[in-house]
């Protein structure tokens, strides 16, 4: 019985091992440059009126993503093709997580090497960072709130 069960854990950990390389692959890609509609312009400059150097190219399911910088921060923001705000993630270095969000994860994986990092809104959730780590060959992605509570 306990074999059973470690040889599911052990498969369960090489399944997402193998997903976390494919997903790192293709946030990795460079997307095709598009022109976003009226209304997504509109609600592109409504939500960042600062931010007027939006690359702009299409998701796999026909949303507009915005590709720029504010604040010293890379950002990507997601809308429909009617304009409706889905989310923003922030591009962040480890060392610009806030100090809460550091302190858990090198508590809870002191060996582990982050690999990415950013912060996500969406709307009536609270903000939340993903947190893509690896230790040897071995890669998973931990979510953490602002407090510093990790969810894997």
């Amino acid at each position: 019985m306990k074999n059973t069960f470690l040889l599911i854990g052990l498969w369960s950990i090489s399944i997402a091992a193998i997903a976390q390389k494919k997903y790192i692959a293709r946030a990795v890609a460079k997307p095709a440059i598009v022109a976003p509609t009226d209304p997504v312009l509109l609600s592109f400059s409504q939500k960042f009126p600062e931010s007027t150097n939006a690359n702009w190219a299409k998701s796999a399911g026909g949303n507009f993503i915005a590709h720029f910088d504010k604040d010293g921060f890379k950002q990507v923001a997601e809308f429909t093709n009617e304009g409706k705000w889905i989310r923003t993630k922030f591009l962040y270095n480890f060392d610009q997580l806030p100090e809460v969000v550091q302190k858990s994860i090198k508590a809870k994986y002191p060996d582990a090497e982050v690999i990415s990092a950013e912060k996500i809104l969406l709307e009536n959730v609270p903000a939340f960072y993903k947190v893509s780590l690896k230790k040897d060959k071995d890669g998973w992605i931990v979510w953490v709130n602002e407090t510093g509570i990790i969810k894997e």
